[in-house]
């Protein structure tokens, strides 16, 4: 069956190259798991340039994605928690924090200060180009979002080009 997606995807490869196909790839031409959670690390690493969490502020993830068409908000999973812990060893998925509309979030077990960062989904182009939005928030105190390019440059992925999306 795996091969059946890479003729897929090569196919639409073809396509998008002889320009008779374009725009982001579906759901159904969804890439690895593992290709997302580099994506989303490389976002979140971006992400926390913008947010300046002070070292001691916990960071709370919520990785939005698209099921059946509709987005859908939830935890990273515990792989790629494991990924952004490397680079902020506070982190903490969304549900492990308390969230309540125009106060501050905290981590719900030691009641610490918390940002949240919120990423995706993630839309493909092609297999060596991306395109998702994240953003921050700190509860009542605002949120700001920001859409990222990507691109797979020697094996990673690299932000291309940050645009600055909606403050709240």
């Amino acid at each position: 069956m795996a091969g059946v997606g890479l003729k897929r995807r090569a196919v639409l490869a073809l396509l998008a190259g002889l320009g008779l196909a374009g725009g982001v790839w579906g759901a159904e031409d969804a890439m690895p798991e593992s290709e997302t959670d580099a994506v989303l690390d490389a976002v979140f690493r971006a992400l926390l340039v913008e947010a300046e969490p002070p070292p001691g502020e916990v960071v709370c993830v919520v990785v939005r994605t698209r099921v059946g068409g509709k987005e859908q908000l939830g935890d990273p999973s515990e792989a790629l928690l494991e990924r952004l812990r490397k680079a902020r060893p506070n982190a903490r998925k969304a549900s492990a924090c308390s969230r309540t509309v125009g106060e501050p979030t905290t981590d719900a077990a030691s009641g610490a200060d918390a940002v949240v960062l919120d990423m995706g989904p993630v839309d493909w182009r092609d297999d060596s180009t991306a395109v998702t939005e994240a953003g921050f928030s700190r509860g009542g105190y605002g949120s700001f979002e920001w859409k990222y390019e990507l691109a797979r440059r020697d094996g990673r992925w690299t932000v291309t080009r940050a645009t600055r999306g909606h403050v709240i």
